[in-house]
């Protein structure tokens, strides 16, 4: 009898131990050492400008009611109310010349022959409106094909300029010399409710030679909302340590391609209406 009790004390002090053990081991787990103080999370990794540009807009473009927007790249919306029409002729001449030798016992009789012909026509043909493209063709397009495709695929409802001119009540009564302004501004007013400018101006040293200036505008309102000019260059983020001739230096800034400067110049466009765009 006496042994069965010893066992049991026996028993109840191991499983003690056990316990406290565990408690133990329990509480190391919960710090990182012993006596010292906690370990802190990981900081957060700070987001990039244009997730908070296109955040802001998503947000203030619902609250305003989605409002239909007009791009103008690289073209205008000036004050001119009419178009400009010209008569012209065209006249293209043409000269033949031919030269016939025959020989003869005397020597050589040399014959010319010449033919000409006029052609002319007559026509009416408008003053086209100037535009000027500060970087070439491929350039320009990838600009405006990425500013295009951050804004719509950031929920912007994009009218298209052409379709909405070619598809107004006066166009197909416009005649041979349709007033363009007029079509223009009635198709911008009843099918738009932001008018976006982007214009382009020659500026060496930019990652695409040009700086372009960006005008927001209320076309109900008949207000400009914003106005900035930029190269189209995005912020300086932290730039990491690379391998140089005498140890570690900082990389060097990368370059900016043509369809980078477009994103960026639709993250400050979203920015700006975010801030200005209401219902």
């Amino acid at each position: 009898m006496w042994m069965t009790n010893v066992g049991v004390a026996i028993c109840l002090m191991a499983a003690g131990a056990n316990a406290q053990t565990r408690d133990q081991a329990a509480a190391a787990g919960n710090q990182y050492r012993q006596g010292e103080p906690e370990v802190l999370p990981r900081p957060v990794a700070p987001r990039s400008p244009g997730s908070v540009a296109a955040e802001n807009f998503r947000a203030a473009y619902a609250r305003a009611g989605n409002p239909r927007i007009m791009i103008f790249w690289n073209r205008e919306f000036g004050e001119e109310v009419s178009s400009s029409y010209r008569q012209g002729v065209h006249a293209e001449a043409q000269t033949d010349e031919r030269t016939t030798v025959a020989a003869t016992s005397g020597g050589a009789e040399v014959t010319k022959s010449t033919h000409s012909s006029l052609d002319a026509s007559s026509g009416t043909e408008r003053v086209p409106t100037a535009r000027y493209n500060a970087v070439d063709v491929n350039t320009n397009n990838d600009i405006e094909s990425a500013f295009i495709e951050s804004l719509t695929s950031n929920g912007a409802r994009l009218i298209d300029r052409s379709m909405a001119i070619r598809t107004t009540r006066g166009a197909r009564s416009a005649g041979a010399e349709p007033n363009l302004q007029a079509l223009e501004t009635d198709a911008a007013l009843g099918r738009a409710d932001i008018l976006l400018e982007v214009l382009q101006n020659s500026a060496p040293g930019t990652p695409t030679g040009a700086v372009f200036k960006v005008v927001i505008k209320d076309l109900r309102q008949a207000r400009v909302l914003a106005s900035f000019t930029s190269a189209g260059i995005p912020p300086a983020g932290p730039r990491p340590l690379v391998a140089g001739p005498g140890g570690f230096v900082r990389a060097a800034p990368t370059g900016t391609s043509p369809y980078g400067v477009g994103v960026e110049l639709a993250n400050q466009s979203m920015m700006a209406m975010s801030q200005v765009i209401r219902r």
